[in-house]
């Protein structure tokens, strides 16, 4: 959650900045309150995403079914975390009484473009979550097994040495 409202902070100051730059208003309906529920449907989706990389393990020497699931799943995950984002953009236009029930098929037909678009940029987001995951996953499993070979040295240090024959005395 915390990595999810810094990287939301970051992109949403980003597109203000970039907006103000290009001589362009900044509308709290149409942008920050797209870029939050932004934010927070790509919290939910990485919790969905996580649990199917569990699901299907990636090792180096996987077999192509399983890069086939994630290359599968990327292709529905990325255009339904872009739909549900406009859906909930929507939804709560239409609650605040900034967008009239009915016009909700304009809506989005103005965004349709835009959806394509971020569906192939959800698609990226995906392989970088799942990088991340693996990254944090083998530093995990390094660190471990580090911990482990340091444990053992101590306990063959700490072991009570029996000498050489040579060393033992003789009566």
């Amino acid at each position: 959650p915390v990595g999810w409202t810094v990287g939301a902070a970051s992109y949403l100051l980003h597109n203000r900045a970039a907006g103000v730059a290009q001589g362009s208003d900044t509308g709290w309906q149409l942008d920050i309150l797209y870029d939050f529920l932004y934010a927070v449907d790509w919290a939910v989706f990485t919790a969905i995403i996580l649990a199917h990389v569990r699901r299907h393990w990636l090792e180096p020497d996987a077999s192509p079914r399983v890069w086939l699931a994630h290359a599968g799943f990327a292709l529905v995950i990325a255009p339904a975390q872009i739909l549900t984002t406009y859906t909930l953009h929507c939804l709560s236009l239409i609650a605040l009484g900034l967008l009239p029930p009915g016009d909700w098929s304009v809506f989005f037909h103005r965004v349709g473009g835009s959806m394509v678009g971020l569906s192939f940029t959800g698609f990226f987001y995906y392989w970088v979550v799942l990088g991340l995951f693996y990254a944090i996953a083998y530093r995990q499993l390094y660190l471990a097994k580090h911990a482990e070979a340091v444990r053992a040295r101590l306990e063959h240090l700490r072991a009570p040495r029996q000498p050489h024959f040579r060393f033992i005395p003789l009566n």
